[in-house]
């Protein structure tokens, strides 16, 4: 029998205010928020039905919160899912086998994953093209509010295929 086929969506925050008192009290700029309510649609598109996504996770800093807020919000928020959920694996510190580890150990099929640069990246290759360093020559570069849309039957490096990847000046009215 088939694996069945999974979906994740890995984007980084929108556009954040240059300063704060730290940087994780940085909030969503007005832009930040517009362009994290039009991935939204896309998001939704790739996943065919809002109501199939299972969690998005975040990390807890504030910009991550809100964007997970924003995409909650246009996704699904009559239903109450998806599940927002602010996990510490996403705050950066992390390696991608370790990103990967947790995000395998939550057992779910369709999650959105809101982080920071350079985890954003560096999870995109891994998860693509199994590499850690960069040396494979492919990058992914991720600007505030872009997302990656991946597929995946077994969770492991190199096994996921890139499905879309967007940026906020592609989707933005």
């Amino acid at each position: 029998m088939p694996e069945s086929t999974h979906k994740l969506v890995v984007m980084r925050h929108g556009q954040a205010e240059p300063r704060a008192s730290s940087d994780a009290q940085r909030a969503l700029t007005g832009q930040g928020r517009a362009d994290s309510q039009a991935a939204a649609a896309g998001i939704a598109e790739f996943f065919g039905d809002a109501r199939c996504i299972q969690a998005i996770y975040h990390s807890p800093f504030l910009r991550t919160t809100q964007t997970a807020a924003e995409l909650g919000d246009k996704l699904c928020a009559d239903a109450g899912l998806p599940r927002l959920v602010a996990a510490d694996d996403l705050l950066g510190g992390q390696t991608p086998q370790q990103v990967l580890d947790w995000l395998d150990a939550q057992a779910l099929s369709s999650v959105v994953l809101v982080s920071h640069q350079p985890l954003v990246s560096t999870l995109l290759a891994y998860l693509l093209d199994a590499d850690c360093s960069g040396s494979a020559g492919r990058e992914y570069p991720m600007a505030p509010a872009s997302y990656a849309c991946l597929e995946f039957e077994v969770a492991g490096a190199g096994t996921f295929s890139l499905a879309g990847l967007y940026h906020a000046d592609r989707y933005r009215n």
